[in-house]
């Protein structure tokens, strides 16, 4: 993915513990300085933050793009429109530009956003109606949370394998074990 003027500035890793969001939104780097973390499987045990994430104004990326690896291999890619966007803004529908769902444009959300809901990070969410009711198209989840669906004891990626939304107890439901952001 790196090539074409790509950069990866971030990646978290299914299993590993901490809050994603945050390695995202707080100031610093993590693990910049381990080439491993560069790599887009998760054989290094650690999330990564590049210093562009925190430089994002002096950078002004023109393209963002997220995407998800199972086995090193790519299972999900997500393009977003960065012009005139900050580190957090550019994650919405609104700047979405690319994206394997043909239902997510047009269908209402209760949450799009990297700091989600409670533990659910990198959120993208159709709606809430009981764990049995909830649907949505990505999430990074911390363990702990009531719902049968999510995770008792990992920390886990999860995104719909279909073309649209899933239920995410009876869906059509995929686990990730890399999500890397790239920009360009």
């Amino acid at each position: 993915m790196a090539k074409g003027g790509y950069t990866m500035v971030y990646k978290a890793v299914s299993g590993v513990s901490g809050n994603v969001a945050n390695v995202w939104t707080k100031s610093g780097v993590s693990n910049e300085e381990q080439v491993g973390a560069l790599n887009t499987n998760n054989f290094f045990k650690g999330h990564y933050k590049n210093r562009i994430v925190d430089e994002w104004r002096l950078y002004r990326p023109k393209e963002i793009v997220v995407v998800l690896y199972k086995a090193g291999a790519e299972v999900l890619r997500m393009v977003f429109d960065g012009h005139l966007s900050n580190k957090n803004s550019w994650f919405s529908k609104q700047r979405l530009v690319f994206s394997p769902y043909i239902d997510l444009k047009r269908s209402p959300t209760n949450y799009f956003g990297i700091q989600g809901d409670i533990t659910r990070e990198w959120f993208i969410n159709k709606s809430y109606g009981g764990c049995g009711r909830d649907a949505g198209w990505l999430v990074f989840y911390s363990p702990g949370i009531v719902c049968s669906w999510e995770p008792k004891t990992k920390f886990q990626i999860k995104y719909s394998r279909a073309n649209r939304v899933q239920n995410w107890s009876r869906g059509d439901v995929g686990e990730a074990d890399v999500m890397a952001v790239f920009v360009d």
